[in-house]
């Protein structure tokens, strides 16, 4: 019973042995993942290039520094180091500014920038990096935006990638060591080997002792020199052309005065004055208008800024009235009315980088009528009713526009105009000529008249394509009637005489409105050229393949960078 006893004890103590055994085993190899993990957020943070920020310089330069600084922070492969002092530093001062300032921070790299407004494309930033350790010049970018919303967003999400490539050269010596540093120090150390015993033949000689690849290190770690890149062909480019087509739709209300001048009743107030016309205050108009540059799809240059223009606007929901002084009975009459002006012409866009300014010729037909405006008159020098006629000219104006259209863009906001002059080469009904034993379906045969037209905008982008409108527009006709046949001449003529009513010696025809709409503005075409224009660093290999060449042959030389001009520039 004892000998039962004293094995059951045993066999306890056995197995509480082996379930610690097991237990400090599992919370070492806990201990040891955890080490592993920990080692390898410390190669992800040392393999991170630390970069500063130096100096931008030009429009919008506090700006741009700002969005540059937030996409640096997005980068997973870069480490921005904040350091104020390194803004007083800019482009064009020594090597030795450059890698005093990478040293105060502890920077690999220091990146400089200087901003442009560029002809045709708008906003662009030039970056110069430069090495943290020699202040030597690394590469020169440049990063094109067009308008301030997309170099926003260009800076915001993809400057880190655009600064990798030249990046990976900055400090790379000492990027290798801290890499190479931090994974030893991570990975668990390798235990000794024994030193082999020496041979009978080895008598003499020392011992050797082989060394283990350390645990967690392989060749994928280390950090290669990159390999000279081989002289190739200059590739294709791609530019981002100007916009090949903009839209607008939107809601015209204006006014419209039809005012007669130098009247009978002007010089006697005893006679009675013409029917002028007035409309409410804010009639509504619809009004569409698109500007095509065709040539814009396929190249950028001269040839893409040649562009046609058309428009259309269309009046709705409005009535003029019209008393009956003769028929008290008879209340104000809704008379309907259309009112509509189309156009189309061509134009040219001349560019200062976003802004654009553009001289256009249009022809077009803007037309008034009033339908039913039947008016009671009298028989010219007496007092009987002699009929109904229209009351209101109707006005059908064929014209020429001779104009010029500027428009500014300030980041989202835009600010545009336009001015023309308006040759009117016939007025329509303005112009009519009755029977001659009707003389109130006669108007002003002899009317000759011109005008002018301006207006104002104001844009918000609410997109890169969409942008809210608003505006207004003032037009004006000035007509002379010239010379109105007296009674003798009509006489002379077997003609009878010109009424009263009809007798002025000009008119002013005027539009006053303010305008709502949406703007469409599509972006430019990705041209490419092959070849295209030299780069810097192309333009200068010519000139420099000898000593480019004599450079290689030593190990130890240099390769100076004088004015920046062997440094390629790419385009994002």
């Amino acid at each position: 019973m004892q000998t039962i006893a004293g094995r059951a004890g045993r066999q306890a103590l056995l197995l509480a042995v082996a379930s610690s055994l097991a237990l400090m085993s599992g919370a070492a190899l806990a201990a040891k993942q955890d080490k592993v993990e920990a080692s390898k957020g410390q190669i992800a943070r040392a393999a991170r290039t630390k970069v500063v920020l130096g100096a931008f310089v030009g429009p919008k330069s506090e700006e741009m520094r700002k969005w540059a600084t937030k996409g640096l922070k997005n980068a997973d492969n870069i480490a921005l180091i904040q350091d104020e002092a390194a803004a007083s530093v800019a482009q064009g001062s020594s090597d030795s500014d450059y890698a005093s300032v990478a040293a105060s921070s502890g920077a690999a790299a220091v990146v400089l920038g200087r901003v442009n407004l560029q002809k045709k494309v708008g906003w662009s930033l030039t970056l110069w990096v430069h090495d943290g350790s020699t202040g030597k010049l690394i590469e020169k970018l440049t990063v094109r935006g067009g308008l301030l919303p997309e170099m926003k967003k260009k800076l915001e999400t993809k400057l880190g990638a655009i600064l990798a490539p030249p990046l990976k050269k900055a400090g790379k010596s000492d990027d290798s060591a801290s890499v190479g540093a931090a994974a030893a120090a991570a990975a668990p150390k390798p235990k000794p080997k024994a030193k082999p015993k020496p041979e009978a033949s080895t008598e003499g000689a020392e011992p050797v002792t082989l060394e283990e690849e350390p645990a967690g290190a392989s060749m994928e770690d280390e950090v290669l020199p990159p390999e000279e890149d081989e002289a190739e062909e200059p590739a294709p480019t791609t530019a981002t052309g100007a916009s090949p087509l903009d839209l607008k739709l939107g809601l015209r209300f204006y006014q419209r005065n039809f005012l007669y001048s130098d009247t009978l009743n002007d010089f006697d107030p005893a006679y009675d004055r013409p029917l002028e016309h007035n409309t409410a205050a804010g009639s509504p108009m619809l009004m569409f208008s698109a500007n095509l540059y065709p040539l814009a799809f396929f190249v950028d240059g001269p040839l893409a800024h040649l562009g046609v223009m058309f428009g259309y606007e269309q009046g709705f929901l409005t009535t003029t009235t019209l008393p009956d002084p003769y028929d008290p009975n008879v209340p104000e009459r809704q008379l309907d009315q259309s009112h509509t002006d189309v156009y189309v012409g061509a134009r040219y866009r001349l560019m200062l980088g976003p802004h654009e300014i553009v001289p256009y010729v249009v022809f077009g037909k803007h037309s008034f009528l009033i339908y039913d405006d039947k008016y009671p008159y009298l028989s010219p020098g007496t007092d009987d009713l002699d009929g109904y006629y229209d009351a209101l000219p109707d006005v059908g104006y064929e014209y020429i526009d001779l104009g010029i259209q500027p428009r500014f863009q300030f980041g989202e906001f835009s600010v545009g105009g336009r001015a023309a002059y308006r040759l009117v080469n016939d007025t329509g009904g303005l112009q009519q000529v009755g029977p001659a034993d009707q003389p109130y379906d006669t108007w002003y045969p002899n009317a000759k008249g011109a005008g002018v037209s301006a207006g104002v905008q104001l844009g918000y982008a609410i997109s890169p394509v969409f942008e809210i409108l608003i505006g207004g527009d003032f037009t004006r006709y000035g007509f002379d009637f010239n010379h109105i046949p007296t009674a003798a001449e009509r006489s002379a003529q077997n003609l009878p005489s010109i009424p009263v009513a009809r007798v002025a010696g000009g008119a002013t025809d005027t539009y006053l409105s303010g305008w709502i709409a949406l703007g469409v503005r599509f972006p430019g075409s990705e041209i490419t050229t092959s070849g295209g224009e030299p780069s810097d660093a192309a333009s200068e290999d010519s000139d420099s393949e000898d000593s480019d060449s004599g450079a290689s042959e030593s190990e130890d030389s240099e390769v100076e960078d004088p004015g920046d001009e062997d440094v390629e520039e790419l385009d994002f």
